[in-house]
């Protein structure tokens, strides 16, 4: 999935704004949290951070982290986390 489409926009989880993803102008992004860099995220879906992968986001837009099912692009191009989904994967 090209998420370029996610690029600039929000993040939350559940209903909840807590952060954005900030384009770096080089076909990556950040994902910021509260004001604080969470990962690094590729035009192709990979979630990484310092080179370490995470996650991914799938062809259907679902968000996984440690193979977890944590999330999906809404329907506003920006990511949302289920908030019950979050603890097991960032435990793996």
């Amino acid at each position: 999935m090209d998420c370029t489409i996610t690029f600039s926009h929000n993040v939350y989880i559940d209903n909840t704004l807590v952060g954005y993803i900030g384009s770096n102008h080089d076909g990556s992004a950040t994902i910021y949290i509260q004001g604080n860099k969470l990962a690094e995220l590729s035009a192709e879906g990979i979630i990484s951070n310092d080179g370490k992968k995470l996650g991914h986001i799938d062809d259907n837009g679902d968000v996984y982290l440690h193979d977890i099912l944590v999330g999906e692009i809404d329907e506003r191009d920006g990511i949302r986390f289920f908030g019950s989904a979050l603890s097991g994967a960032i435990k793996g």
